[in-house]
């Protein structure tokens, strides 16, 4: 794992979703993070879904590698999960943790319903102008999927557009 956020900022000081790395680390050596709900969701959609620190996605990563690449019931892999919650303070983090952890394997990548993360991002981002912070958010997240290099498809040019 190369994440290119700084080293001295990845603990979450400024509030910004959950922080138990520790209890995360031994729910994960017991093979919870492997664990998929009703949904199919796995810790690490979760923790991409609702926010985290650095370290927690790491010790998720840690234990189950391959989980950056799952789907759950909707074919969303962490990255659709995020994108879809742009407009939380913690999404442009995790965004870009998993965009420098694995972009070639998630970015290009299709739900059930034939979604980009990019077309969920533009979804869910519709915010009025008084809601500056989500717009930020949503705006970070969306730098951070454009620097990573998506294949310009005519999907991906759709989903620019909206």
């Amino acid at each position: 794992m190369n994440p290119t956020s700084n080293d001295a900022n990845h603990e979450d000081d400024d509030g910004l979703g959950n922080s138990m790395p520790e209890i995360v680390a031994l729910l994960a050596d017991s093979g919870a993070a492997e664990l998929q709900d009703e949904g199919g969701m796995l810790p690490i959609h979760y923790a991409s879904a609702y926010g985290t620190t650095h370290e927690v996605l790491e010790v998720l990563l840690e234990a189950y590698p391959e989980s950056i690449t799952k789907r759950e019931n909707k074919g969303r892999n962490p990255l659709h999960v995020a994108m879809v919650n742009a407009h939380r303070k913690s999404s442009p983090k995790v965004v870009g943790f998993l965009l420098d952890v694995n972009a070639a394997e998630i970015i290009n990548v299709y739900d059930d319903d034939s979604h980009l993360p990019i077309h969920l991002l533009s979804m869910a981002s519709k915010f009025p102008e008084e809601k500056v912070q989500e717009r930020k958010n949503a705006s970070d997240c969306l730098k951070l999927y454009l620097n990573a290099r998506p294949k310009a498809t005519a999907d991906f040019l759709t989903a620019i557009q909206t």
